[in-house]
């Protein structure tokens, strides 16, 4: 026996020397370290028990989670079963028609905006006193004139170059001047004019009137399929003045001819 025994058992008979040590503190001092290891491996055990029962419903509940999981897949990717396909069946060729087809050409119109097509503004010409005519040789230009007018042509390279017909009666005041033209073809551009009408050798473009500081502007160009294209002007004082004489203009214009 140790000393720590012997002295722990010297010590309790000390303390309990003629007392009664068949129950009370002696009995318990007497078992306290046997009860004390009792208790520890008592708790040891509890905790033991209770972590592992944790962990062992944790992993069959995993696997069990596992099996259901696979099973869904399973069910959820099983595939139904091929048709069954009989070989002996004979497939009859589709009919097939011999007959040659036939194919039509093609060929888009030409459509032109509305804003394009306007021969009204020529329905309304006035040729009753255009009496007198214009004719020039080097182009075969013939166009007629008002009466009591008179005009003035230039020529550039033994050819017409433009003639100017201006009115010599009292009827306008200012009179109006008609300006004719001989146009080169390349300087052409179709993308400057808002309307076009059509004639049997020619084609008009042309815009709205301008007009600056009461003055009125009315420009034609007449585009041929001959060596030159030609340009018709009309220049008038006065908005009432332009608009009635107008018709006049527009009749010269209808006379107008050219080439052979």
């Amino acid at each position: 026996m140790d000393n720590k025994s012997i002295y722990q058992i010297n010590l309790d008979e000390v303390i309990f020397f003629n007392k009664n040590k068949e129950y009370g503190a002696y009995v318990l001092r007497k078992s306290y370290e046997k009860n004390l290891s009792l208790s520890l491996w008592l708790v040891v055990a509890v905790f033991i028990i209770t972590i592992s029962g944790q962990l062992i419903y944790s992993l069959i509940l995993n696997e069990k989670d596992k099996t259901n999981f696979i099973r869904r897949i399973v069910e959820v990717h099983q595939l139904s079963e091929p048709p069954s396909i009989d070989f002996n069946t004979q497939v009859k060729p589709s009919e097939v028609n011999t007959q040659p087809k036939t194919v039509s050409k093609f060929t888009s119109p030409i459509v032109k905006p509305d804003e394009l097509v306007n021969n009204d503004l020529f329905w309304n010409a006035d040729t009753v006193s255009l009496q007198n005519i214009y004719n020039e040789g080097t182009l075969n230009v013939e166009i007629k004139y008002p009466t009591g007018w008179t005009y003035l042509d230039q020529n550039a390279k033994n050819r017409l170059d433009g003639v100017t017909f201006w009115g010599s009666t009292n009827l306008y005041n200012p009179p109006p001047y008609i300006h004719l033209e001989v146009m080169d073809k390349y300087l052409f551009n179709p993308s400057k004019f808002k309307y076009t009408s059509e004639f049997e050798n020619y084609v008009i473009y042309y815009n709205d009137p301008d007009e600056i500081s009461n003055q009125f502007t009315r420009l034609l160009y007449i585009r041929t399929e001959t060596d030159v294209d030609y340009e018709l002007k009309l220049i008038m004082k006065g908005k009432e003045q332009f608009e009635n004489f107008e018709p006049v203009f527009f009749g010269m214009v209808k006379s107008f001819s050219f080439g052979d």
